[in-house]
């Protein structure tokens, strides 16, 4: 409250004409409403300030708009608040007249309407068609004004707000220098250059009048004309608004338009679904893998179009069969996993992490499976193991690598994960491979030729790649698992020698690693001869083994390795205490628990 009466009257006279935005029906001073408490506060400081009473009305509409005046101005952008009520009116009463007639005319019940007579609903469709046309004129009344308005308006109400700025910038610099924050010549300078900046805005505003003196005595008009292209724009949409709309309605919208029933309408097509051929094709393959289940092609099939589809669940089941029938094709391994992660909306699951698991142990150059076996330690927390698998990877892979760009991504975000820079820790690729354009027009010779050039350079590939990850491990020995990497690596490609090599530098790297023991153990049994006799390891090897279970007394590799070795030997009491440890660590339902307990009634029959 005011100490000045006359100031807090006027306060009062202006608050009875804002709305509180809140209750919405009541003024400022009539409602408690914190935000109506704000608003009379803001009221009274532009009193305060020196606002006449037109002025603290604009600054209020200009921040809140003209819903906040309880009697807001009659235009375009308030047309719904002053036609709305009465159309709702209309409405409702049409609505009930419609009503009240037809309860007062049974006979009209169960009977079509007699000739020359309106039909019954014809009220309500004449009742929809104003109101179209209401709310059309509507939206055209909000959307042409602002484009027909001149553009002085804009420049005037800018003017006004910019010297409203500059008042209030004075009264401050006054409040300043009366609490002593700044000096007298200071509050001079700062006084000056606001007085400046307002001549300013004020020499802009009588430009305009004396231009429009000037142009009086040659004859032309005074006032500010709309840009030509604003009144073509608006008569454009006046007249194709409501043509549109119209048209729009004609075609999808008339009432004597047929229904279209559910069960006739081709709901997968209105989808963007495939066409009804393709989805013909895949309910015969259906058909006849329920016939012949045993078809992982067929399987893989149907998984694969399942996926284009976006069916993801239905993906992974179809595939998931296919590698339960062909369990060593790898491109199919890694499509079952890929799915799976997009079924898991991105997330690695563990079914996936096995397959991908699976993949390397068979091939592990197999970028698409280390990727993605790296990214299933990074989402377990594992960042450093990941940072590592993808460094490698990208290491021995070379630059115009398709997967090479999103490696990279994957590096940096492994990187900030352990507080590191991703420059310093990013390696660089390969160098790009040169290819070689191929000929068109090749014969059937041509093509076979082609077919073994591409399969030695794949092998020219994979050795760059193993050799690459040799020369880096050469610069930096102290990487154990690039060791063991390289050691599986020989051991698929046959260099027996090589992965002993490789699994001995790790060795002595990590001597107490159970990981790496047995991954030395198991390149010194991959370099003996095969037999179909069993016989004793060597010795080595089974140190080796013997020491890694020592240090994991759980190690399934250990335990397993070590039971083969002792049921060679004829130890069979050892055999069995091995393979009954390594027994209790699997689910009956798994096949390792089926291979272990059949290895195991064999040992007790002697065999």
């Amino acid at each position: 409250m005011l100490k000045d009466p006359a100031l807090e009257g006027r306060a009062r006279e202006i608050s009875k004409d804002l709305r509180c935005l809140v209750c919405q029906n009541q003024s400022i001073d009539d409602s408690n409403a914190p935000l109506a408490r704000d608003l009379r506060v803001l009221v009274r400081e532009r009193l305060t300030a020196g606002d006449s009473n037109q002025q603290v009305l604009s600054f209020v509409t200009d921040r809140y708009g003209d819903y906040v005046l309880l009697r807001p101005p009659f235009k375009a952008t308030t047309l719904f608040l002053w036609i709305g009520p009465f159309v709702i009116l209309a409405i409702g009463g049409v609505r009930w007249h419609d009503d009240r007639g037809r309860r007062h005319r049974p006979a009209d019940r169960g009977r079509a309407a007699a000739p020359g007579r309106p039909a019954p609903q014809g009220q309500s469709l004449m009742l929809f068609w104003i109101v179209a046309a209401a709310l059309t004129a509507a939206v055209v009344l909000l959307i042409v004004p602002p484009l027909l308005r001149k553009p002085e308006g804009a420049a005037e109400e800018r003017a006004a707000y910019d010297l409203e700025v500059y008042r209030d910038q004075l009264g401050e610099l006054e409040r300043d220098q009366g609490r002593g924050l700044i000096s007298e010549a200071q509050a001079a300078a700062a006084r000056a250059e606001i007085g400046r900046r307002m001549l300013a805005i004020a020499d802009r505003g009588k430009g305009p009048v004396k231009n429009g003196a000037k142009d009086a005595k040659k004859g032309k008009p005074t006032a500010a004309r709309t840009p030509r292209s604003a009144m073509a724009l608006a008569a454009l949409l006046a007249v194709l608004l409501p043509l549109g709309t119209l048209a729009v309605y004609g075609k999808l919208g008339r009432p004597e338009l047929p229904a279209q029933p559910l069960a006739s309408r081709n709901l997968d097509h209105e989808r963007g679904g495939p066409p009804k051929n393709v989805l013909a094709a895949m309910d015969k393959l259906k058909a006849q893998l329920a016939e012949t289940p045993d078809d992982p092609q067929g399987w893989a099939i149907l998984g694969q179009a399942y996926a284009k589809m976006g069916r993801l669940p239905e993906a992974a089941d179809a595939l998931g069969k296919a590698v339960a029938l062909a369990g060593d094709d790898l491109e199919l391994l890694g499509s079952y996993g890929e799915v799976l992660i997009s079924a898991n909306g991105g997330t690695v699951p563990d079914e996936a992490r096995k397959t991908f698991d699976r993949v390397l142990a068979k091939d592990p150059t197999e970028p698409r499976a280390r990727f993605y076996a790296a990214l299933a330690r990074f989402q377990a927390g594992d960042s450093k193991d990941a940072l590592e698998r993808w460094s490698a990877l990208l290491a021995e892979s070379h630059a115009d690598a398709p997967w090479v760009p999103i490696v990279r991504t994957q590096i940096a975000e492994a990187a900030k994960a352990l507080n590191l820079d991703p420059a310093k820790v990013t390696p660089e690729p390969l160098p790009a491979q040169q290819q070689p354009p191929v000929a068109q027009n090749q014969g059937q010779g041509q093509g076979q030729a082609q077919g073994q050039t591409e399969g030695e350079d794949q092998q020219q590939m994979i050795r760059g790649m193993v050799d690459g990850l040799a020369a880096r491990l050469e610069a930096n020995p102290d990487d154990v698992d690039g060791w063991l990497r390289l050691s599986r690596s020989y051991g698929v490609m046959g260099e027996s020698a090589k992965a002993i090599d490789a699994a001995r530098k790790a060795r002595e790297r990590a001597p107490q690693r159970p990981d790496v023991l047995v991954a030395y153990a198991s390149a010194l049994l991959s370099a003996e001869p095969r037999s179909s006799k069993p016989g004793p390891m060597p010795e080595e090897a089974v140190a080796s083994l013997r020491q890694a279970l020592a240090a994991e007394p759980d190690n399934r590799d250990a335990l397993w390795l070590l039971g083969l070795n002792a049921a060679g030997i004829g130890q069979t009491t050892e055999a069995t205490d091995l393979w009954t440890r390594l027994l209790a660590q699997f689910k009956p339902e798994e096949p390792e628990y089926t291979l272990i307990r059949a290895r195991l009634d064999s040992l007790k029959a002697g065999g």
